[in-house]
């Protein structure tokens, strides 16, 4: 469907100011959440089914229903406008999913984490990216590395586990990199709404990882250009977001489905459907090129590197 009566190739879907309205509502846990119309800008009110269920993290082996805020991408857009309900299309809206609390102890956590960021270190696929990152043209005002959706690490499924600590592993990487090349001190913030007490505990106490608290949109308001975004099997439309919001200095995150897979999108796996490329998006990524000789072939097999 053609859009273009309703939105032009360069006019945003995500505005920081819907971000942080929705978060600072969801805080307050008001009877109703005012949300913006994005074609015609008008507010209109939404009920808070959801009222109560309050931000506590859930005790271990606990499941409880939690607050978390939904990205209407693009697509949802066109759905809205095919469907006669675009004039209360909004960006964000909030819904309730599933959190569970840690089913791994702090101590085996900590210790598990530990071993697998020391072993990454000690890889010559560590020594590689470090190596092409620092040989890259990054510029090394890059203050901060935030990273999206890199999953819980006190699970009680190994392998996951076991992935998720990879991932942090690297953003770790990415930042020590970036400090070696001349610059000052890199901050490594993640946002992970699945996140669990522990994985907190131990990824700010052990690693001095920046856990983003919140609704799930906090994270993507702090992306400037002096961020390094990283992201791999995100649930969310993480390149639109940051198409519309910001000019990264550099990305890590999975290649976006081709055109043909997006017309065959139930072939596709969730994380893919999830985080595809439009417009917005390729017009933002042509400003950037890719990173020579940057790669995490065990950890990150489909991402590209800019």
């Amino acid at each position: 469907m053609d859009i273009t009566p309703y939105l032009r190739d360069d006019q945003p879907i995500f505005t920081r100011g819907d971000l942080e309205r929705i978060e600072e509502q969801l805080a307050q846990d008001n009877e109703s959440i005012q949300l913006r119309a994005l074609l015609n800008g008008e507010s209109f009110s939404q009920p808070n089914p959801n009222r109560g269920l309050g931000t506590a993290d859930p005790l271990p082996g606990e499941k409880r229903m939690q607050l978390f805020i939904r990205f209407n991408d693009e697509r949802k857009l066109r759905n809205a406008i095919a469907s006669g309900q675009q004039k209360r299309f909004s960006c964000v809206e909030a819904w309730r999913g599933t959190l569970w609390g840690p089913r791994k102890s702090e101590a085996d956590t900590r210790q598990e984490m530990r071993r697998i960021v020391d072993e990454w270190e000690a890889s010559e696929e560590c020594l590689h990216l470090v190596n092409a990152l620092k040989s890259s043209t990054l510029s090394p005002r890059i203050d901060k590395v935030i990273g999206f959706g890199m999953g819980v690490i006190a699970s009680n499924s190994a392998g996951l586990a076991k992935t998720h600590m990879k991932e942090h592993a690297v953003a770790l990487t990415i930042a020590k990199a970036i400090e070696g090349m001349g610059g000052g001190g890199v901050a490594v913030i993640s946002q992970e709404p699945q996140y669990t007490s522990v994985c907190k505990k131990v990824l700010e106490e052990e690693f001095g990882i920046q856990v983003i608290e919140g609704f799930g949109a906090r994270g993507f308001t702090l992306v400037d250009e002096r961020t390094f975004v990283l992201a791999h099997n995100s649930s969310v439309c993480v390149r639109e977001l940051i198409a519309d919001l910001a000019r990264p200095a550099g990305m890590c995150w999975r290649r976006s489905a081709t055109p043909a897979q997006i017309r065959n999108m139930d072939d596709l796996r969730w994380d893919v459907r999830a985080d595809i490329d439009t417009t917005r998006t390729e017009n933002m990524m042509r400003g950037y090129s890719r990173i020579p000789g940057a790669r995490v072939g065990s950890i990150l097999p489909n991402n590209g590197w800019s």
